[in-house]
């Protein structure tokens, strides 16, 4: 059945020049730009009450290689849903006594999600896998038996797997929430009412998840920067586009309260040459207001010129 899809898939993608299509019955959004982005590597940290967070992005290849988490043995079943290839993005958040490694493929044409694995240690242990399938989103689980939190989390024995149907008025791409940081980057935003709208699935629930341009802002800001040539530290003042989000749950009784790396109310703040994301805020429970800023970032490409009338660098 796997191999039929990807078939259908590759079929697809030559009858649309190029662009991976959504299973059937989800059509596309906008065509998104990889090529905007001139950056692969992101790290962001936050600090509030004594507490530290963060988080690493990285895009690459398909999930599970190189030093990644390799969640497509979570399937019990054996079925070679790994050879459905794609853009992979990986995010490592670490903070408030737990730490995740999320890994997703997804369409980079469209942003359609085409699988998500997590591995979550520490306070709770769970390693989970969702497919997007055709008409459902399938999803797998393992957790660790007493005395088995030590072993590797393919070998925990509690095993579960449920189905997750999409929305009857489902229209244009299905992504998930963890997608959305590159769907943004890659998209057309950049001017203030610029906008787009998706489908995301989100804690097992799916919200439309419109993201709109406010404004043009200015941010201070000290990160590392590494290129090929060289690693150096900036300390600038530097335009960003601010983005917010916001969302609706698809059915009604739904929970409404959205959430993108654990925070809720959320606002982007994108480099309008790099499309890096120099910082992320929104609210956490008993905690507040918190703001991630971009610690470091590894480019891949020499960044578009800034705009002379922008807010400029102050000094590197």
């Amino acid at each position: 059945m796997m191999r039929l899809r990807f078939i259908a898939m590759l079929v697809a993608l030559y009858l649309s020049g190029g662009a991976i299509c959504q299973p059937t019955g989800h059509g596309l959004v906008q065509q998104l730009d990889r090529a905007r982005l001139g950056w692969d590597r992101m790290e962001l940290s936050a600090s509030k009450f004594f507490v530290s967070m963060r988080v690493t992005m990285e895009l690459g290849g398909e999930p599970g290689s190189g030093d990644g988490i390799g969640l497509t043995a979570l399937d019990p079943s054996g079925s070679a849903d790994g050879d459905v290839s794609g853009l992979g993005i990986r995010y490592v958040t670490d903070g408030l006594g737990r730490k995740s490694n999320v890994e997703l493929l997804i369409d980079p044409g469209s942003g359609a999600a085409l699988r998500r694995t997590s591995l979550e240690t520490g306070s709770r242990n769970k390693y989970r896998q969702y497919l997007f399938g055709e008409e459902t989103v399938r999803r797998l689980t393992r957790r660790p038996e007493d005395g088995e939190e030590t072993r590797p989390a393919t070998e925990w024995s509690r095993v579960s797997e449920e189905q997750i149907d999409y929305p009857d008025d489902a229209r244009g791409v299905v992504t998930e929430a963890g997608a959305l940081i590159y769907l943004i980057a890659a998209s057309h935003l950049e001017q203030p009412g610029d906008s787009l709208e998706i489908l995301t699935l989100a804690s097992d629930e799916f919200h439309w998840v419109e993201a709109t341009v406010s404004r043009l802002d200015a941010l201070n800001l000290d990160y590392k920067e590494k290129s090929a040539a060289s690693t150096k530290r900036r300390t600038v003042r530097e335009k960003a586009i601010r983005i917010v989000l916001r969302s609706r749950p698809v059915l009604p009784g739904d929970d409404d309260r959205f959430e993108l790396l654990g925070l809720r109310d959320i606002e982007l703040f994108i480099d309008p040459r790099s499309r890096a994301l120099l910082q992320l805020r929104g609210k956490v429970d008993y905690f507040g207001r918190i703001t991630f800023s971009l610690d470091s970032i590894r480019l891949t490409s020499a960044p578009h010129q800034a705009d002379t009338d922008g807010p400029e660098s102050a000094r590197e």
